[in-house]
């Protein structure tokens, strides 16, 4: 796991190898049998009883615990879903994240996709970076009044595989 810290515009983790590579494998194999879409996007929430959601509980707090930020997400809920977006698809939206949410990460699974794109406000003006795709990179943040991102996959022809997971209120 290779955390860098960026502040600009707003602070986030652009994490490298956030899991080991047989996790990974695991992983990969498995959203792949879902990348048939019926709809421009699909996700599906894990129960706390599947094995997908412990690996990513556990890796989050593992990750949580290398920036000494446990006490910040420890009393809330943990919730994990798979995101899977059509070729072209745009969410179209430059947003923060619901209020409920207190620290997000996003694990880009598949082959090729479109990273998360920056904001340093909610206009298209104020773009600043996308997020290099690539596989087995996680983004993750604290939400904020001012982490302002979108997602898309414009400029991609595969779906965009991703394994989000929240602490939320």
């Amino acid at each position: 796991m290779q955390i860098k810290t960026v502040d600009h515009p707003w602070q986030h983790y652009i994490i490298d190898d956030f899991l080991d590579q047989h996790d990974f494998s695991l992983v990969y194999d498995h959203c792949n049998q879902y990348t048939n879409l019926k709809t421009e996007r699909e996700q599906h929430w894990y129960d706390k009883e599947s094995e997908i959601y412990d690996l990513f509980y556990f890796y989050a707090y593992h990750f949580i615990s290398k920036i000494d930020q446990i006490k910040k997400v420890d009393k809330y809920n943990f919730q994990c879903e798979r995101s899977i977006c059509a070729p072209e698809y745009d969410y179209n939206e430059i947003h923060v994240d619901a209020k409920g949410k207190v620290f997000s990460i996003v694990l880009y699974v598949s082959n090729h996709g479109r990273g998360t794109e920056i904001y340093s406000l909610p206009t298209r003006s104020s773009f600043q970076k996308i997020v290099e795709w690539k596989q087995n990179r996680a983004f993750a943040f604290f939400r904020s009044d001012k982490s302002w991102h979108n997602f898309a996959n414009i400029g991609v022809h595969f779906p965009r595989v991703t394994i989000n997971s929240f602490f939320s209120k």
